[in-house]
């Protein structure tokens, strides 16, 4: 027969061990409502990812673009027994987008000239003057000169990638150079925009540049690349003071960059002007 004794111990001991089995339910339980928890943010997570990346249904863009309306009538629109015009119940609209590949044409400025009426009166030859040209005694059209700009600074197709393609494209051989002639005489007519830009950024007290080397290929050169180099040019709006014995230290501020115009770097070198410091 046991003991009181032992009997209470042999109790204490069956506390003890179901207290520890208890806390080992207690852990298990939290660490299973943890990766509940962790499941349940995961497939919040995968969902908000699927409406990210679900593609909406497109619209019309919100711009006015050219409208044209093209109008088909059905074969049956008159009454097979009386021949009249079925009355009109409503319509039906589909609209799609139409892209108009761009064409070249040769603009000819006719100007007559006419003479005397026989008479005093009149003083000579009568001509209309010729309008103002972008390039003198040039046959670059402004239309034409807008259209290499953009192809070869906004959507940077190279010159030698612009030859082939009006050679293939509308029949016309107009060589690298030429586009390159032209495009350096632009440039030269946007010098004053340059410099204005370029007064502006002398005007703070602290610039920013950063120069960045490009590698530039030429065709006619295989297995070579030139070194090209563009500079960037940024003011800081805000007035920049340097502490007392030390070096200038930039405030926070909004900056605006006034970068140099890329119509002003030939293709194997962007160079600043002469007299550009």
């Amino acid at each position: 027969m046991r003991s009181p004794e032992e009997v209470l111990r042999r109790l204490q001991q069956s506390e003890q061990a179901l207290a520890a089995a208890q806390c080992q339910l207690q852990e298990r339980e939290e660490q299973l409502r943890q990766t509940c928890q962790e499941l349940e943010e995961t497939e919040r997570e995968h969902q908000r990812r699927r409406k990210r990346n679900q593609r909406k249904r497109p619209h019309l863009p919100p711009v006015q673009l050219e409208k044209r309306t093209e109008i088909l009538e059905p074969a049956n629109k008159f009454c097979p027994r009386t021949g009249q015009a079925r009355p009109r119940i409503g319509q039906e609209i589909a609209t799609e987008y139409e892209f108009e590949p761009a064409r070249l044409i040769i603009k000819e400025i006719v100007r007559p000239k006419y003479g005397q009426c026989g008479k005093d009166c009149c003083g000579g030859v009568a001509v209309a003057p010729l309008p103002p040209r972008l390039l003198p005694q040039s046959k670059l059209g402004l239309g034409l000169a807008v259209f290499l700009l953009l192809s070869r600074f906004d959507d940077h197709i190279a010159y030698s990638t612009l030859e082939p393609n009006f050679r293939e494209r509308f029949g016309v051989v107009i060589s690298r150079q030429q586009i390159v002639q032209w495009v350096e005489k632009i440039a030269h007519l946007l010098l004053a925009i340059y410099w204005a830009i370029w007064d502006e950024l002398k005007a703070g007290n602290y610039l920013q540049i950063d120069e960045t080397p490009v590698s530039v290929l030429d065709p006619e050169v295989r297995g070579k690349a030139a070194t090209g180099y563009l500079w960037f040019y940024n003011l800081v709006e805000n007035d920049v003071r340097p502490p007392a014995g030390g070096s200038p230290r930039r405030q926070p501020s909004t900056r605006r960059p006034l970068g140099g115009s890329p119509l002003l770097s030939s293709t194997k070198l962007a160079a600043m002007p002469p007299g550009s410091p």
